[in-house]
């Protein structure tokens, strides 16, 4: 008579079998699928930035008139399509068009030759007017240097723009964040949306300040520029958490490619929206980091110009996320509605 006797496997062990199995199943796919983010990522921050180059880049001329028609006819065929230049009567009302962000910087032919840039608004393109404008105006200064002013420089803690641009990424990496542990962790469409405005402002003064008051890597009004900050944190938090309101944790991971994909890669923060390729680049200022980086240069260099534009694309944001975080998912279940006091 045969004795032996097989055990049974224990519910744990199946489970544990059956969970084993799924994950050898679902281990292709996901490798597949980081591999594609892997190449989606590098897709949308390389392709921009190998396509830089100016389009439609507002700049400024002031010479007498058959002079002017030579320049822009010049310009024309040795850059076509980079420059969109507007004919100014003086020098002082070429350097007010760049004080109130009419255009990046001025070509100046008479009475002496000049060329006038504005670092703050983007040390690229003061570059790269410097050395363009300069090849053009270099026989009529009879073969002589032609100087090159800054009219608005960059302040002296940060001369080449290095810490404000650096310092965008961790913002909008925070503001995500933000997003993803209000959403996964605190139930209440009211108390996410509280929680986020509450880090705003405090994050928004904490990098605000940071930028500002240790780095010198900004200028003008402190509050200003923390109002501007705590805004865009609030408007980059609310795309994945109202998204999230709607149709769920998927909803948080296409907010966050919104932001990461599309947003940062096509901001201009880096260098300028018109060295984006044509149409990003006025995609990316309609979305919250672009109008953001946009609307803090204006208040912190210039004086608040053309900050309305950008602050309405940020508040926008913010009404159209706040909107979807109100709306009340019929899936949510009843008793984490009732955790959160929502009726």
């Amino acid at each position: 008579m045969d004795l032996t006797h097989t055990a049974e496997p224990s519910p744990a062990a199946s489970r544990e079998d059956a969970a084993a199995r799924a994950s050898h199943r679902a281990l292709p796919g996901a490798v597949l699928g980081l591999s594609l983010l892997i190449t989606v990522l590098v897709v949308a921050f390389a392709w921009p930035a190998s396509r830089t180059a100016p389009r439609d880049l507002p700049l400024a001329l002031v010479a007498p008139a058959a002079v002017a028609s030579h320049v822009e006819h010049q310009l024309a065929q040795g850059h076509p399509g980079a420059f969109q230049v507007t004919r100014f009567d003086s020098t002082a009302e070429a350097v007010q068009a760049i004080r109130s962000r009419e255009v990046y910087g001025a070509l100046v032919l008479a009475p002496r030759p000049e060329v006038l840039t504005a670092s703050a608004a983007s040390p690229v393109v003061a570059q790269l007017l410097g050395q363009a404008a300069t090849q053009m105006a270099g026989p009529s200064a009879a073969g002589g240097a032609v100087p090159v002013r800054d009219v608005v420089p960059l302040p002296e803690g940060d001369p080449h723009g290095a810490a404000l641009a650096a310092g965008a990424l961790p913002i909008v990496v925070g503001s995500i964040l933000t997003a993803v542990v209000l959403a996964l962790r605190f139930p209440g469409r009211g108390r996410r949306l509280g929680a986020a405005v509450a880090v705003a402002v405090l994050g928004g003064f904490g990098a605000t300040a940071l930028l500002q008051l240790w780095l010198g890597a900004l200028g003008g009004a402190l509050a200003a520029n923390w109002a501007i900050v705590s805004l865009g944190i609030l408007a980059i938090a609310c795309c994945p958490l109202g998204l999230y309101q709607l149709v769920g944790r998927a909803g948080l991971a296409l907010g966050a490619a919104l932001i990461v994909l599309l947003s940062v890669p096509l901001s201009g923060l880096t260098g300028a929206p018109e060295l984006l390729p044509s149409g990003w680049s006025a995609l990316g200022q309609l979305m919250p980091v672009g109008a953001v980086g946009t609307a803090i240069r204006s208040t912190a260099f210039f004086d608040g110009h053309a900050v309305i534009g950008p602050l309405v694309v940020v508040l926008c944001w913010i009404v159209a996320g706040a909107a979807c975080i109100a709306v009340r998912r019929r899936t949510e279940p009843a008793a984490l509605r009732a955790i959160a006091g929502e009726g």
